[in-house]
């Protein structure tokens, strides 16, 4: 599948946004009007990829979810690693379960942003990698929310 970077999202109603990661799936949801990114959940992938699109295509609905941002793992020169493979197949399986825009949105930083987050509340990264896959994805939804408003 070619994840078509032109999808666009409608600038009205809440966005999910998704930090895939190969142990866990970070979430994000903004408000109604795409303004402010808020920490949803973490997902476990562990429990397989068809009950996990299966929350994520409740979680769309029960937010009333109009487009969904996945992190797009670069490298910093701003090439693709071997992650990028995983995440496209992740977004061919979740184009299966759900009919919303999908947008594949730069997430360099986003975790380093969320690791010292983490390390502001005097906690260890370390003990708390949950918390750090659902603000990553909120400094990745941010970051898109942001790029729209100007």
């Amino acid at each position: 599948m070619n994840i078509n970077q032109t999808v666009r999202i409608p600038f009205a109603g809440r966005i999910l946004a998704i930090d895939y990661g190969s142990k866990r799936v970070g979430l994000a949801v903004s408000d109604a009007l795409q303004m402010t990114a808020n920490a949803f959940d973490t997902k476990m992938v562990k429990a397989g990829m068809g009950k996990l699109f299966e929350e994520i295509a409740a979680i769309c609905q029960q937010n009333s979810v109009v487009g969904i941002v996945v992190g797009k793992p670069l490298n910093m020169d701003g090439s693709e690693g071997d992650m990028i493979k995983r995440v496209r197949k992740f977004v061919e399986g979740l184009t299966q379960h759900l009919s919303l825009p999908i947008v594949l949105w730069d997430e360099r930083l986003t975790s380093i942003q969320a690791q010292n987050a983490i390390r502001a509340y005097g906690k260890k990264p370390s003990q708390n990698k949950a918390a750090i896959d659902k603000l990553a994805a909120t400094f990745l939804l941010q970051s898109f929310l942001d790029s729209r408003s100007r």
